[in-house]
């Protein structure tokens, strides 16, 4: 039977989950996240998790934006902006998808 390859599970089927439009961004960070998300997006066909997002800003940071990760304040870094730890990219994250999250 072919049935096997209509059964994939939710995890393997390649979704796109829009993210809410921001009403006000007071720094970069929410921008470097939106970009992180669309470039997961069309690499992989599927919106990334929120640990799959957090990991790309570290291993593939997008280009148009320099920042750096300092291990010692576990936090990204970037002049003119506030630092960016795992609670204040979870908040911003969870920001931009209010409902489902991407899983």
């Amino acid at each position: 039977m072919d049935d096997e390859d209509d059964s994939a599970s939710r995890s393997e089927q390649k979704t796109i989950i829009p993210h809410k439009k921001p009403v006000r961004i007071k720094d970069d960070w929410t921008e470097i996240i939106i970009e992180a998300i669309k470039e997961h997006e069309n690499q992989e066909g599927r919106t990334g998790t929120k640990a799959q997002i957090w990991s790309r800003l570290y291993d593939h940071p997008p280009t148009e934006y320099q920042y750096k990760w300092k291990s010692q304040k576990k936090a990204f870094l970037m002049q003119g902006n506030p630092p960016l730890s795992r609670g204040s990219f979870d908040k911003r994250f969870d920001r931009l998808y209010p409902g489902d999250k991407p899983r």
